[in-house]
């Protein structure tokens, strides 16, 4: 299994962690998975910039990006940089290192 890359600043960090809370919240406590990867993503130092993912990782936060963008969409709220970061998780890195 090749693992991949997504590019993660402040701000989609912050995202993210939103994102699978509110996931984690709406499945309960069985989502164990779920809570381990917003403790992952949370405890990720950003000067690495590029936070290493397996697929189901993958799959669990562009799910959990999608139930954020529905309920903003709900709202009546902006989706772009909800959107934006689906699109990062759903075409990842290959590599660590950036190509300069």
């Amino acid at each position: 299994m090749a693992e991949m890359y997504i590019p993660i600043e402040t701000r989609r960090q912050n995202m993210f962690i939103d994102a699978l809370n509110r996931v984690y919240l709406l499945n309960g406590p069985e989502k164990r998975e779920v809570q381990k990867l917003a403790f992952k993503v949370r405890d990720f130092d950003l000067s690495e910039k590029r936070m290493p993912v397996t697929d189901e990782e993958q799959r669990l936060l562009r799910n959990a990006l999608n139930e954020l963008r529905n309920q903003r969409i709900a709202e009546g709220k902006l989706t772009e940089g909800v959107e934006k970061s689906m699109m990062e998780v759903m075409n990842p890195k290959r590599t660590k290192h950036f190509p300069w």
